[in-house]
């Protein structure tokens, strides 16, 4: 179920931003250190090899997904990426909303 999560996640995120630009815009690079936050916080687990994968799955070049590589490694590893926002960016129940997903 973990990794149906994750990947549901960035697919959540491959559609929410602009995928032309990475995470070059404030509010898409604060999205991503969201919801990899809440995945880990949550204890949904994922190697930052696995989200550069999804990443390009999901349309991303290869400069956004080198991008939610770093940021994902950066979280495993225990730093904080900085962000432009204090303000989560997500629905709250973004977690139970992928849950529920259709397959």
């Amino acid at each position: 179920m973990s990794e149906l999560i994750v990947e549901r996640a960035i697919k959540s995120l491959s559609r929410r931003i602009n995928l032309s630009t990475g995470l070059s815009h404030p509010m898409d690079k604060a999205a991503a250190i969201d919801i990899l936050n809440l995945l880990k916080k949550e204890g949904f687990h994922y190697s930052s090899e696995e989200i550069k994968i999804l990443a390009i799955r999901n349309g991303w070049t290869s400069t956004g997904a080198n991008e939610i590589f770093r940021i994902a490694d950066m979280i495993l590893s225990g730093r904080k990426p900085r962000k432009c926002t204090t303000a989560f960016t997500w629905n709250p129940d973004i977690l139970d909303i992928l849950k529920s997903e259709e397959t």
